[in-house]
């Protein structure tokens, strides 16, 4: 079974705030940088080291499975939080789209019209 590859960050800037208890990641408007942090997701097998590289084999497919699942669903997370600018296609939070519902036209690129 062949490894799935990884969708990249909707946004330019991505942290991963992940460790040997949870998934975490942090992503940023590209257009201000504010950030939006998905929820954690806690690995299942958490608790048997506070270390990856001390995790058995078993432990560390598990991981990078459970990894890429909460991945998966952060980016999708993101996907809907930060809507993509109609005119140069960032990724934008509501704040640079002066919460129009409709009109997502980031503020960088409103003020050049």
């Amino acid at each position: 079974m062949g490894k799935k590859a990884r969708l990249p960050s909707v946004t330019k800037r991505m942290d991963d705030e992940s460790d040997a208890k949870k998934f975490q990641f942090v992503f940023y408007c590209d257009c201000c940088g504010q950030g939006y942090r998905s929820a954690p997701i806690r690995f299942s097998v958490a608790g048997t080291s506070d270390h990856i590289e001390n995790f058995t084999a078993a432990q560390k497919l598990i991981y990078e499975a459970e990894y890429e699942d909460a991945y998966e669903r952060g980016n999708r997370n993101a996907l809907i939080t930060f809507k993509p600018c109609e005119v140069c296609r960032r990724r934008v939070c509501e704040d640079c789209t002066d919460g129009q519902e409709f009109d997502h036209i980031c503020s960088d690129c409103r003020a050049k019209q």
